[in-house]
Parts: C-alpha cells; structure tokens; sequence
C-alpha cells in the first residue's frame, strides 16, 4: 500500500510540468512558460530606446538621493553645499564625501551616475549622425 501511495504523490508532484528533459543523466524540468516570458522580456527589454533608460535611470537615481537624504545629515549638508555653489567650502565637501563614501546609497548614487555617464556617451554619435 505504500509503494501505491509513494507513486500517487509521485504522480502529483510531476503533474503540471510542461517538459522534461535530461542533461548529463539527470532530469531537469524546463518550464515553456518561464522560457517564453524570458523571450518576451529580452524583446521588451531590446526595444527600449536609450531616452526611456536614461529616464529610468534617472528616476532611480532620484529615489536612492531621497532615501540616503532622508538618512544622512553628512548628504544632506554636502547638497546644500553645491547649491550653494560655494568654492571656499572645497575642504568641507572633501571631508563630507569622505565620510560618505563607506555609505552604499551614496556608492550606488556614484555608479547610477556613471551608467547615466554610458548612456550618454553611447547615444551622442546617434544624435550627431
């Protein structure tokens, strides 16, 4: 009765599965819906023009500065500092990145801007063309 049982709840658990195949002996289930939403996803993903990234970019970007102002009384200071424009306080924003710099909001702030930075660079001979 068992054996009767262990091949019922057999049954069930491989019931649903769209394919098997076997890869170095061993079954490996591979889901046709998973695999067609990965497709339509990298087509979605192709067709997304470098304005529509960059915006999207920059959005993120916006929320990671709110968080990390929301957080840190050192960020808060040193944008106050930049747009105030001031050019004596150069000593006071060197030590206010310093401090930053072990933050991660501020270090993906830092790489946001540097994916911006791609962005650009890869759509300027576009633009100039």
């Amino acid at each position: 009765m068992k054996s009767d049982w262990r091949a019922t709840g057999a049954e069930r658990m491989w019931r649903g599965r769209e394919s098997l195949e076997v890869i170095e002996g061993k079954a490996v289930e591979i889901e046709t819906e998973s695999v067609s939403l990965g497709a339509r996803l990298t087509e979605l993903l192709a067709e997304e023009s470098p304005e529509e990234l960059l915006r999207r970019l920059q959005s993120f970007k916006r929320s990671v500065e709110d968080a990390l102002a929301r957080s840190s009384s050192a960020f808060q200071i040193l944008r106050q500092l930049e747009s105030a424009d001031l050019k004596e306080c150069a000593r006071c924003t060197e030590e206010l990145e310093q401090r930053l710099s072990r933050n991660p909001h501020y270090r993906v702030l830092g790489k946001l801007a540097e994916a911006e930075q791609l962005v650009a660079e890869l759509t300027a001979p576009a633009q100039a063309g």
